[in-house]
């Protein structure tokens, strides 16, 4: 997990893979209740998210797939929230895919709100926010990306915010508030030159690159064009 969330998918590959291999149903059902999440159900979303940003799109999706079966099977509310953010809103997002990312939200979103998982619904809600966006309803969008970074931060962790941040920075993008955006973004980068959680940080290049563009015009992209090249 720590390989992945710095962005090293080489070594979190190997070893979700490792971890997916050595789980014993009988042996290690008790597990889930150790660690909050089944260890199985967790290491098959992530090797599904992970695969998926390797470029292996088919095998995330038939992983995907296979992590809900096994949720189901142990009948654990944070499982199955695990692996419907890390595995298909996650995979949803990155593809852009507006129709999948509806669907999977929307189910993150009503285990979180039925079960009471206040960081799944945090993040259920920014991504709605995204999507809000993407759908052109911009108010609603702002409304609820600002409301679930808001319940992100007060969770305590310290976890997705580079995410969650790029999303609002998109948000805000979109409704053409270019300061905010690049104010959030400028706290992204810290949050990720603090924390190590690079999973994310080539997006971030990406966005400030487009806002930099936003800013100044096509005249002067000699920056905008160094962070495409980082990204």
């Amino acid at each position: 997990v720590s390989h992945y969330f710095r962005g090293e998918l080489g070594p979190a590959r190997s070893e979700f893979e490792t971890a997916i291999g050595l789980y014993d149903d009988e042996q290690h059902k008790d597990s889930t209740y150790q660690f909050g999440q089944n260890p199985k159900s967790a290491s098959m979303a992530f090797q599904a998210s992970t695969l998926h940003l390797m470029g292996y799109a088919d095998q995330a999706s038939a992983l995907v797939k296979a992590a809900v079966d096994h949720s189901r099977e142990i009948n654990h509310a944070n499982t199955m929230a695990y692996v419907l953010f890390y595995g298909a809103v996650m995979i949803a997002h990155t593809r852009r895919d507006l129709d999948a990312a509806v669907t999977s939200n929307t189910a993150l979103l009503s285990l979180a709100n039925e079960q009471g998982l206040a960081l799944w619904k945090a993040v259920g809600t920014i991504q709605a926010g995204w999507i809000a966006s993407l759908q052109g309803a911009h108010g609603d969008a702002i409304a609820l990306a600002e409301t679930g970074l808001e319940d992100l931060r007060v969770t305590g962790t310290s976890l997705h915010l580079p995410l969650a941040m790029a999303q609002m920075i998109e948000v805000h993008a979109a409704n053409g508030q270019y300061v905010k955006a690049l104010a959030l973004l400028d706290e992204a980068m810290e949050h990720v030159d603090r924390t190590n959680e690079r999973l994310f940080e080539a997006e971030l290049y990406r966005l400030k690159g487009e806002l930099l563009i936003f800013v100044r015009g096509l005249d002067d992209t000699t920056e905008a064009e160094k962070l495409f090249f980082k990204s």
